[in-house]
């Protein structure tokens, strides 16, 4: 028995010395943090075959709807820049009021800022902009 014990422990103390152990070195793989640039195309395709978003659907304008959209937003640009241009442009007037659709402007000069009151006529809104007089 003892010889037993004494062949099992022997044998440990053997292979303990063919054990190795190395340092343990961290290398990135993703090239956006110091990894190889090679493995970049491999990391978006995993990345896209694990991707089971959707993206939702964008509903089309008609050519129609586009034109309309397109007049809309030039029309108003226009308005907003003569509106502008009657509160701060060179001659600017003290007071006056807008009335555009269901909306009226309302603006004031008061010393060295401009009182601007928004009012939505259909729902009885109200909106107060203070804003700096920038006189050059």
């Amino acid at each position: 028995m003892m010889h037993k014990i004494g062949s099992v422990a022997l044998m440990l103390i053997m292979g303990a010395s063919f054990a190795h152990a190395s340092e343990i070195v961290y290398r990135p793989i993703n090239p956006s943090f110091g990894g190889n640039p090679f493995n970049s195309s491999h990391l978006i395709g995993l990345a896209d075959a694990q991707n089971d978003h959707e993206r939702p659907e964008d509903p089309r304008m008609s050519n129609l709807e586009s034109f309309e959209r397109t007049i809309t937003s030039s029309l108003l640009n226009r308005i907003s820049s003569e509106i502008s241009d009657r509160i701060l442009g060179e001659n600017a007037q003290e007071s006056g009021t807008f009335l555009v659709g269901n909306t009226r402007l309302d603006f004031q000069q008061q010393g060295p800022n401009v009182l601007i009151n928004i009012n939505d006529l259909a729902t009885g809104g109200q909106t107060s902009i203070t804003i700096p007089n920038p006189r050059f």
